[in-house]
């Protein structure tokens, strides 16, 4: 569903009505597109921030699997244990 931005639109289109779209994406530079947007993203995203979010939840990723594998570890002793006796 789609909501004209024109008001008379409403009136050349009824509800339930397939319509096609075209989007205008503008001009296209000729030049390379990385080198056109190499800075652009710099105001928008804190890299410094990321890299470190980043980092802090693989290493707690890290912790949680290596408790995971302790518990394990523990439970496996904790039987053999008392197998033996």
């Amino acid at each position: 569903m789609f909501e004209p931005l024109e008001p008379t639109v409403g009136d050349l289109v009824n509800e339930g009505e397939e319509v096609m779209l075209s989007i205008d994406t503008g001009p296209t530079s000729a030049g390379d597109p990385i080198q056109d947007t190499d800075t652009g993203w710099r105001e928008l995203l804190d890299a410094d921030a990321l890299k470190d979010a980043i980092y802090r939840d693989r290493l707690l990723a890290t912790i949680g699997m290596a408790v995971r594998r302790m518990a394990a570890l523990r439970s496996r002793v904790g039987a053999a244990q008392a197998a033996l006796g």
